[in-house]
This record gives structure tokens, C-alpha cells and sequence, in this order.
């Protein structure tokens, strides 16, 4: 996961580098460099990190990555109280789901055939820092998004019987965002983000209502890496 954020903060770096056009103006001729209010609606593809039982089977190995591969969509609203920095609050919605029919042995010790599927939601929600840079012709907009929050776990998940698994810890957000102006007060953009965190336990809810409070071992917890490639409109107010 370090490596990963290290990988995205380098990522970020070279794009400022990059865009050696940026810089602050107060042209407000054609656009308004220095809108008070960001709103931003997002969706696209996102890719959950983590690592894989070394000894699970390959059957299981392979359905396990094909799960990893998943869709995000969300909302920022922020607020800038002076022209570069402001404050704000996102929204995430990590969303992976995968079904296999199997054969195995039941608690019961019967051998059985049926389904095997996950159905996988990760949500972050939390407050925001924001840095924005704006281009001389007032069109090409830069921020770069810091945030920390609740970060829940919610997997739908079925092996001959059905069952929830439930998990709440605490996560953090890094973000670049892009935005190109189209009118005074609407852009569209694109953002790469990473939301992490991991779960040291979570419930396990069955069919009859039974909660079971599972404690994961060093070494084992339940990873929330994952990367965010998205796209939307954006409202500069």
C-alpha cells in the first residue's frame, strides 16, 4: 500500500511538471479563474489492490482477481476560500461483483452444488483538502485532493448459503483531478484517485438474523486499496 501511494504522489509530481503552463492569473476576460464552489459528479473504472492467499487454489485465486476489477462513481463538493486552497467533502462508491456455480462440502458434511457469488460495495465519505491551479487562458484547471473519513465494507456474499459480511475503519483519499472549462460555469473532466484502509474485524450476518463478530489476524486483514479512474461534469459556482 506504501508503495502505492508513493507511485501516486510521484504520479502527480510529474504531472505538474508537465504542465509548465500553469500558472495563477487574474485574467477573468473569458472565464472566472476563481470559481468559490466546485461541484463535481464522477464514474469509471476502478481496481481493488490487494494481495491473494498464497495457498488458496487456483480456482479460487483466479475468481478473486476477476473480482478485484469493478466500477466507482461518487460526488465532491468543495469550497475554496481564497484562489488556490479550499475545503471540502467527498463521496465514493466502490462497487465489484462476481458469481460461480461450485462443488463443494457443506458444514454439514454433505456434498453439494450451487452458487457462489460476491457482491462487494466500499464507501468512503470524509472531508477534503484542496489545492488548484489554473492556466493562463483560464480553461485547464489542476487540483490535487487530500482527504480522510469513514470508510465501510459491505459484501453480499453466498456459498450454498446466503450471508453478509459488514466492516467500518477508518480511510484516506489522494486524488488529481483535471478539469477543462467549457462555459463559465460548467467543465467535464477526469481524475485518478486511491482510497485506502483495511479492516483489523468485521460481522457476519446470517439468513436467521445470527451476527458473528469475526477478528482477522495480523497479517491477514481485509485490504480496502483500490484505484479509481474516472470521468464527469463538473459546476463552477
Amino acid at each position: 500500500m506504501k508503495k502505492t501511494l508513493i507511485a501516486l504522489v510521484v504520479f502527480i509530481t510529474a504531472s505538474i511538471s508537465v504542465s509548465g503552463q500553469v500558472i495563477v492569473t487574474s485574467d477573468r476576460s473569458v472565464f472566472n479563474p476563481y470559481p468559490k464552489w466546485r461541484i463535481a459528479v464522477h464514474g469509471g473504472y476502478s481496481y481493488r489492490i490487494g494481495r491473494t492467499d498464497p495457498s488458496a487454489s487456483q480456482f479460487v485465486t483466479d475468481y478473486i482477481k476477476k473480482l478485484k476489477h469493478g466500477y466507482s462513481y461518487g460526488a465532491e463538493v468543495t469550497w475554496y476560500f481564497g484562489n488556490t486552497f479550499g475545503l471540502g467533502l467527498c463521496y465514493d462508491d466502490y462497487h465489484s461483483a462476481r458469481s460461480e456455480y461450485v462443488t463443494g462440502t457443506s458444514d454439514e458434511g454433505d456434498s453439494r452444488t450451487g452458487e457462489m457469488s460476491d457482491c462487494i460495495d466500499i464507501r468512503f465519505i470524509g472531508p477534503i483538502a484542496s489545492y488548484r491551479a489554473v492556466s493562463s487562458g483560464n480553461k485547464h484547471y489542476f487540483m490535487f485532493n487530500f482527504g480522510a473519513g469513514y470508510l465501510g465494507y459491505w459484501d453480499k456474499s453466498e456459498l450454498f448459503d446466503s450471508f453478509v459480511l459488514r466492516g467500518d475503519t477508518f480511510g484516506y483519499m489522494a486524488e488529481f483531478s483535471y478539469d477543462y472549462a467549457i462555459t463559465r460555469k460548467i467543465a467535464i473532466g477526469a481524475s485518478l484517485s486511491m482510497i485506502s484502509g483495511y479492516l483489523t474485524s468485521y460481522r457476519k450476518k446470517e439468513n436467521g438474523g445470527y451476527v458473528q463478530k469475526i477478528d482477522l489476524e495480523k497479517g491477514s486483514y481485509e485490504g480496502l486499496v483500490h484505484l479509481n479512474v474516472s470521468a464527469g461534469i463538473r459546476f463552477n459556482l
